[in-house]
């Protein structure tokens, strides 16, 4: 499969394995009292009527680096400060022309458009999309010199896969560096980026001085060697089912993406960078699964426009609820509420079924309150190369997720997933526990899934009730959701069988008993009312 943006693989030295999401924190107590209840989060939310919600906290039991580390698939943590190594690999016959260092460095570490010409740096785009809650640091080092062309470090080092071709010249180019660092800082690896200090350097990203694929300059690869995706450097050995261990005191190369340096000129050029390719990848990095169709299918189910799924606009809010980000506010009985744009508040609304967790790790809907704005701002008034124009109105969005996590019993020698019904007792996980945590359900990895092929994670309710999302549509304006009579109400036995598998139910056999209704929107604002019957 090609695609005119990155890709995300999830193939694992022959084992399929779906990209795992997780969390930072306990689930909290409730506020009851509004007072505190708008102070703690920030004065966004105004109750006007019944009392019907609670403002959770913390909706994440288990850390986003724990999970993923427990699948053998180390993750970048979401919060703090977080240093990543950025390692420049050349090739003899392109190599790297003068404005690589200046550019580069703008489009990874960049105060916005002062820096880049064009939109935000990675890194400030975090800032802004965190919250604050996450500080990225790129350090990008000393060129390594393959000694290769392109097509010679192609025939060499892919490995016949269409993913994890990298990791070869990805191991060359961390050695040499690892080298000369030992001799002036020998445990500067170690504390600058192995913060938590599990042995894996937390972060790599490989930029090779190639061509990519969709350049249509490279015939000769089959495999998608020349892309943009985001892996893993450890390697599973068939025989014993072990894996590369972790090094506590010189930290391996782990979580890496690799891309050409093509991709930061994908909508400018220099001196202007982009980084709307490497923002995608960085999502990646912290967890986050691609939202757009696998090849064996055209169902668009979170509509197309958001970073995870086109990469454009910011990121969603169930995006922003899985890394930490957001101000979640569930819902358990009938009421009316405000709610503040999720991009410039994190304020999204989670309504669940009779049997929820209590965590995000479960099956709801979830609410949010979209503007073109912020960091939505560009691709909504502009178009991204090869995209259409991002939602340029306000809207209410509603999506059903199915963000239920699976357990694997790593000693036994095939995958044998099991649902999790209370993700706050699963307890410590390392590399070596004996079991894995992930996600389910996937948009865009059905095969790899481990839940039924037809459950999605992320599905975006259209406002017309009808699903042209599932027949390759993708989202428009008339898919949000506004303050009139015909495109301001939700409930099940209004979308039924074309939006849930199992037609008036959620996919885990719940019953969903509100009606939720959008009665006011103004431009800091939306106002819902919601029924529980």
């Amino acid at each position: 499969m090609k695609r005119g943006f990155s890709r995300f693989s999830t193939s694992l030295a022959g084992a399929l394995l779906t990209l795992t999401l997780s969390s930072c924190s306990l689930l909290s107590s409730l506020l009851d009292d509004l007072h505190d209840l708008q102070n703690a989060s920030n004065g966004v939310t105004h109750l006007t009527s019944g009392e019907g919600w609670s403002f959770h906290d913390e909706l994440l039991p288990v850390s986003l680096a724990k999970m993923g580390e427990s699948s053998y698939t180390a993750l970048l943590p979401s919060q703090g400060d977080v240093n990543v190594l950025v390692l420049p690999i050349e090739f003899t016959d392109q190599p790297f022309d003068t404005s690589f260092a200046h550019d580069l460095d703008h489009a990874l570490n960049g105060n916005g458009a002062a820096d880049t010409g064009y939109w935000e740096s990675v890194a400030s785009f975090y800032e802004k999309s965190s919250f604050g809650n996450v500080h990225l640091h790129f350090e990008i080092v000393s060129t390594y010199d393959s000694g290769l062309t392109q097509q010679q470090a192609y025939n060499q080092y892919n490995v016949g896969t269409s993913s994890d071709n990298g990791t070869g010249l990805i191991r060359a180019a961390f050695n040499q560096y690892k080298d000369a660092k030992n001799l002036t800082d020998p445990d500067y690896i170690q504390e600058h980026f192995d913060l938590d200090h599990n042995g894996w350097v937390d972060g790599i990203i490989a930029v090779y001085s190639g061509k990519d694929l969709h350049s249509g300059e490279l015939s000769y690869d089959t495999n998608d060697y020349f892309w943009a995706y985001t892996y893993w450097a450890v390697a599973m050995d068939s025989a014993t089912l072990t894996w590369t261990a972790p090094n506590l005191d010189s930290p391996n190369p782990n979580l890496y993406f690799w891309l050409s340096y093509d991709f930061i000129y994908e909508a400018v050029s220099s001196p202007k960078v982009d980084a709307h390719t490497l923002i995608h990848e960085t999502g990646h990095m912290f967890g986050l699964d691609d939202y757009y169709p696998d090849q064996d299918s055209e169902f668009n189910a979170a509509g197309c426009w958001s970073m995870m799924d086109q990469n454009i606009l910011d990121h969603d809010a169930f995006s922003k609820l899985i890394l930490g980000w957001a101000n979640p506010i569930v819902i358990h009985d009938t009421g009316t509420i405000r709610i503040n744009p999720s991009s410039s508040s994190g304020d999204c609304l989670i309504f669940p079924t009779d049997s929820w967790n209590g965590t995000a790790y479960d099956e709801y809907i979830l609410v949010e309150f979209y503007t073109p704005t912020d960091l939505n701002y560009l691709d909504s008034h502009s178009r991204y190369p090869n995209r259409s124009l991002g939602y340029s109105e306000s809207g209410v969005k509603i999506y059903h997720v199915d963000a239920r996590l699976v357990r694997n019993d790593k000693t036994r020698p095939t995958m044998v997933y099991q649902y999790v019904d209370d993700p706050s007792a699963i307890g410590e996980l390392s590399y070596d526990s004996r079991y894995g945590y992930s996600i389910a359900a996937s948009n865009c990895h059905k095969s790899a899934s481990k839940a039924n092929v037809n459950y999605s994670l992320l599905h975006l309710m259209e406002s017309d009730a009808v699903n042209t999302f599932k027949y390759g549509g993708s989202g428009t304006n008339f898919t949000l959701f506004k303050a009139n009579a015909f495109r301001n109400k939700f409930s099940m036995d209004r979308f039924g069988y074309s939006f849930f598998p199992n037609q008036d139910r959620f996919n885990n056999g719940d019953t969903f008993d509100y009606t939720i209704t959008v009665t006011e929107i103004a431009n800091n604002y939306a106002e819902i009312s919601f029924i529980k019957s």
